[in-house]
């Protein structure tokens, strides 16, 4: 009970999770079974990111990548960061928090975005309301969006 209640905890907290594994529990009367499944990153997650993760590798997707710097020459030195990536097809998963609607930041990811279609990277921009909080519900919709824009790149899933 310790261990669940901290797990828990962990994913419901509001602060980024770092961990590169998440888990699955499930408890009965008569048993309990606790399993890991890795989602290595290589950089933080916040947790409306890692809840969107999380659901697009349940659903069949492929596994995006984290914080995935895009380098083409194109971008003149311009090495933009971007939450979940696709790179194979060019695609970018934007995680739209609060932060992202004060003026100067609001002006930095027009321009990022833009630079990023300029060299053929689509971005899907996803919000609070495509992600909601509960470990299974919601986000089917931005699902969809993710797979049609992977089909539309030559996803044969």
């Amino acid at each position: 009970r310790p261990l669940f209640s901290a797990c828990s905890a962990s994913i419901r907290s509001s602060r980024p999770l770092r961990a590169s594994t998440y888990f699955e529990a499930s408890v009965s009367t008569t048993s309990f079974s606790l399993s890991f499944t890795s989602l290595s990153s290589a950089g933080p997650l916040s947790r409306r990111e890692t809840l969107l993760r999380r659901r697009i590798v349940r659903a069949g997707l492929p596994e995006p990548e984290v914080a995935f710097v895009v380098r083409d020459a194109r971008l003149a030195g311009f090495e933009p960061t971007v939450d979940l990536a696709y790179p194979a097809h060019r695609i970018a998963i934007e995680y739209e928090g609060d932060h992202h609607r004060a003026p100067l930041q609001f002006r930095r990811d027009i321009r990022r975005y833009e630079r990023l279609q300029d060299v053929g990277w689509v971005v899907i921009r996803v919000s609070a309301i495509d992600v909601p909080d509960g470990e299974l519900e919601g986000s089917e919709e931005t699902i969809e969006r993710i797979a049609a824009r992977l089909r539309l790149r030559g996803w044969r899933g």
